[in-house]
């Protein structure tokens, strides 16, 4: 794990590349690499990079070459099986001066240029100059487990992997009102936009190719449509998973750094720890790590106390409660635009932990996406017999009584669902799964902006990849689901809150063949009725708990709605009163507060809205960019 940036010339008017703003950008990555800084110059292009030290503690610093040092390479993340990549590579005649899997990139461009993307499997994000041809490559992982940042000004493309980075650049600080409609609407800038003008994210799958002719984008992967009548039994299926996920969990253990699971006592999480525990055969070198809270229906720890029984090794847990008023900028500062996942904060102070212990973590994120675990899923099938309705009743009656519901605090809440659930029912499936996922609507973007937004509707990013997408109804909200929810707030999150301390999280539920492989299986597999996971389960038979195999999905939520009225009301007053939100000049005070009002009196649960303001407020007062330290 890296953090990596650079510069490359767009015309031959512009200066030779400035070795100090390399620098500066370089250093801005400090806390995703403390162990050692690498710079490689040449007129016309830059690479640097901060290096957390995993694979090749002795040999592995970067940039890394080639035999002649024609190609250069930066690298954040990991490459697996490059073992066998390597063995194929010196049968062919070329001469590895390190273990690391970053210098088998320089060999395999030598060998296939572009195409070497074919051959890549891994989480990465990295940038390859070919200094004779003055040509610069960047790509991004196909599931976008690694965030790569791109922004074209003063004659310069720049690239990094936070915005922080480019910032220190001298990226413009614009605001871009496009940015900023989508983040009150889903609360995440959706890529391959980003909260200013001029940044840009390279989205998961896509290479870019820079030389003195341009920019061109290359798309290297894409998911495959399902083909019909092409899937194995489904007890054959089962067989298949449990193969392809211990050969995932095999692949993504190797290091030469401690090994880690977070643990949150599902059912994904709780199958990597078994995986894991067949592999290593030595349990007492499992350190697991779970945080729960003191709101009972919140918390999962019994689950993961009994998974991580069962395994062996070291236990670690944390019981939270909400968290200091001092901290909450320290935490979302860690994000370079706004952010309004709640669950960012436990998971900072879990990283936190698991860093006392270990380098690396196994993380179970990405089940959901692949697997079938979403409760809009189920959703969505039962929205089928209640588009059946008489209209009295699906338009009316039950929308009615659904509003009468009181609110409540606890997990989960039903009045919440059933409220979300009547809101998209009746529209077609990817305006459904917006609806249900939409954080302000229209009306309350226009009432806390103070105006309408003038802006494309983020609704437009369901559309798109819905459209794009094969398959039935349900396998297309699965892809939406993985090409917009997964990589722009599920791993930034993972990815933010574990480099804050320095910590790499893997996510072997994304491991391509695997991902690949349930792709092409009925979505029946996966979801039936209103069950979720319905392969996972079957494979996790005999391997886990009974409450954790059949248990329902509650995800890493967090007790935000009761926070927020009780002991982080004075926060969110303070923050988002009329003084200090006149003085940002971007929400309209008076709207913010009919929000605050209506959720501390119970009248709606507007805790998700508000936190997403909160987290905004806190990042515009910051500067518009990232600060603080773990």
């Amino acid at each position: 794990m890296c953090g990596i940036c650079g510069t490359f010339n767009l015309g031959d008017g512009t200066p030779p590349v400035d070795r100090a703003q390399v620098e500066a950008m370089r250093d801005a990555l400090t806390h995703r690499g403390p162990d050692s800084a690498g710079l490689h110059l040449e007129g016309f292009a830059s690479l640097g990079v901060r290096r957390l030290r995993v694979i090749d503690l002795v040999t592995g610093d970067q940039p890394i070459y080639n035999e002649d040092r024609t190609v250069a390479v930066v690298l954040n993340g990991e490459v697996y099986g490059y073992q066998d990549l390597r063995a194929r590579l010196e049968a062919q005649g070329h001469r590895f001066r390190t273990r690391s899997d970053t210098e088998v990139l320089a060999h395999l461009y030598e060998e296939h240029g572009e195409a070497m993307l074919d051959q890549v499997d891994g989480m990465f994000a990295f940038a390859l100059l070919d200094i004779p041809r003055r040509r610069l490559l960047l790509a991004r992982d196909p599931m976008g487990i690694k965030p790569l940042y791109t922004a074209v000004f003063a004659g310069r493309l720049h690239f990094a992997s936070e915005l922080t980075a480019l910032r220190s650049a001298g990226l413009p600080a614009e605001l871009d009102p496009v940015g900023v409609a989508d983040y009150l609407a889903l609360n995440y800038v959706p890529g391959p936009g980003t909260i200013y003008t001029l940044g840009r994210k390279l989205e998961p799958g896509v290479a870019l190719v820079v030389d003195p002719e341009g920019i061109r984008p290359l798309r290297y992967w894409s998911p495959k449509a399902p083909a019909v009548g092409s899937a194995p039994p489904f007890r054959e299926a089962v067989r298949e998973l449990r193969h392809l996920l211990g050969q995932a969990v095999a692949r993504q253990l190797v290091a030469d750094v401690p090994v880690g699971v977070f643990l949150s006592g599902g059912l994904d999480s709780g199958s990597l720890l078994a995986a894991a525990r067949v592999l290593t055969n030595a349990t007492q070198g499992i350190h697991t790590f779970s945080a729960g809270f003191r709101e009972a229906s919140y918390s999962e720890l019994d689950g993961a106390r009994s998974v991580a029984r069962r395994a062996g090794g070291e236990h670690h847990e944390l019981v939270l409660g909400p968290p200091p008023s001092d901290d909450l900028p320290r935490i979302l500062g860690r994000f370079d635009e706004p952010f309004g996942d709640t669950s960012a904060v436990p998971l900072y102070y879990l990283a936190r932990l698991a860093r006392r212990h270990v380098t690396v973590v196994l993380s179970g994120d990405g089940g959901d996406e692949v697997l079938g675990g979403y409760s809009t899923y189920p959703a969505w099938r039962l929205a089928q017999f209640y588009r059946r309705l008489p209209a009295f009743l699906s338009r009316d009656l039950i929308p009615a009584l659904a509003r009468r519901l009181p609110v409540s605090e606890r997990k989960p809440s039903i009045d919440w669902r059933a409220k979300r659930f009547v809101r998209g029912a009746l529209e077609d499936p990817a305006v459904a799964l917006y609806r249900w996922k939409e954080i302000l609507d229209a009306e309350g973007r226009a009432a806390v902006l103070g105006r309408a937004p003038g802006t494309p509707d983020p609704l437009r990013h369901y559309l798109l990849r819905y459209g794009a997408a094969g398959g039935d109804p349900l396998r297309r909200l699965m892809a939406v689901d993985a090409g917009l929810y997964l990589p722009d707030d599920i791993l930034t999150k993972v990815d933010r809150m574990t480099m804050a301390h320095s910590l790499e999280a893997r996510v072997p539920l994304l491991d391509l063949r695997l991902v690949e492989f349930l792709g092409r299986l009925p979505t029946g597999y996966l979801v039936r009725g209103l069950g979720t996971k319905r392969l996972l389960r079957e494979a996790a038979l005999g391997v886990l708990p009974r409450a954790v195999r059949l248990g329902r999905k509650r995800g890493f939520n967090v007790p935000i709605a009761r926070w927020l009225r009780e002991e982080l009301r004075p926060l969110a007053r303070d923050c988002l009163g009329s003084r200090r939100l006149r003085e940002s000049g971007l929400l309209e005070p008076e709207a913010v507060g009919r929000l605050l009002d209506a959720h501390e009196r119970r009248e709606a649960d507007h805790s998700r809205a508000i936190w997403g303001l909160l987290a905004l407020a806190l990042w515009l007062e910051q500067g518009g960019r990232a600060r603080g330290v773990a």
